[in-house]
């Protein structure tokens, strides 16, 4: 339902405009054409076979409008994102205070647990603690039990649970529960990558852990957007529908747009390394979706 004064997004002029360019996707743009055709047909999103899409997920103009505008509201709430360069912050500084160096002080995990959380830097705080998940997994999917220790794991725990809670036990380890609308977006963003890795879809040689790093921020970044929009439908403004087809539209339009990022600027990271890679390729994908050169 937003996140209120929490953040400051949800009545700021930035939101509004999120607000606007999302009800906007109903006037011409779904199932009423696009004005590129008098069918209403939904383009293919970048690089995507039009002939595979389904119709009345919108036009190329009015997408690209509502992703920039959430990019700008992001980091119109994060000070780091708005930095070419984001500060550094070691791995400790994110993890929850009990899976610090692999001891634990008896704090719970999740809000307030003291992992990396500010409200002036919502999205790269977030961006860190997910990444920090993924690179739990991907030390364990490499076997690297120095790297994995870093998280407060060893690879004989992981190894004797099933594959869902070697997944559930990475994220609590890792980020913790979720205590806040945005951390359970950022929990929520990072299942799938840290399942892929866990369960041994994504190969070394297959999926990298800088792809999916980039995967990860592109749907936390949708996630956090969605948000802000939820009292867009708790108003009753379009059907249940409308808003599942609406989503499934952003969702593949910041895939498309995020799929661009040149993952080679990044050079080679360490597994450790991940949380704050997470947080520059945070700002680095909002300057991307606001169209900034």
């Amino acid at each position: 339902m937003g996140t209120n004064q929490a953040f400051g997004g949800s009545g700021s002029a930035e939101w509004e405009r999120v607000r606007e360019e999302w009800a906007g996707l109903g006037s011409g743009s779904l199932g009423a054409g696009t004005g590129k055709g008098d069918a209403g047909e939904a383009e293919a999103a970048p690089g995507e076979d039009s002939s595979a899409k389904s119709p009345d997920l919108g036009s190329e103009d009015a997408y690209s409008a509502l992703i920039a505008a959430i990019a700008q509201a992001l980091t119109g709430e994060d000070k780091d994102a708005r930095r070419p360069a984001v500060p550094a912050i070691p791995l400790p500084a994110v993890l929850p205070r009990r899976s610090r160096g692999g001891t634990g002080d008896g704090g719970s995990s999740g809000a307030g647990s003291g992992g990396y959380s500010s409200g002036s830097r919502r999205v790269t705080a977030q961006a860190a603690r997910g990444g920090s998940a993924i690179g739990a997994a991907v030390a364990y999917r490499d076997r690297d039990a120095e790297a994995l220790a870093s998280y407060g794991l060893t690879l004989e725990e992981l190894d004797a649970l099933s594959p869902r809670m070697r997944c559930a036990r990475i994220l609590d380890v890792a980020i913790g529960q979720a205590g806040h609308p945005d951390e359970q977006a950022m929990r929520e963003a990072s299942v799938a990558q840290v399942k892929a890795l866990v369960s041994g879809a994504a190969e070394p040689d297959g999926v990298s852990p800088l792809e999916s790093v980039r995967d990860f921020i592109g749907e936390l970044t949708v996630r956090l957007g969605l948000i802000e929009l939820r009292d867009q439908y708790l108003a009753q403004m379009m059907t249940a529908a409308e808003s599942r087809t609406r989503e499934k539209g952003l969702r593949q339009w910041v895939r498309a747009k995020v799929a661009r990022l040149d993952l080679a600027i990044y050079g080679r990271v360490s597994t450790t390394e991940l949380h704050q890679v997470a947080r520059q390729m945070s700002a680095d994908v909002l300057r991307l979706l606001r169209g900034d050169s």
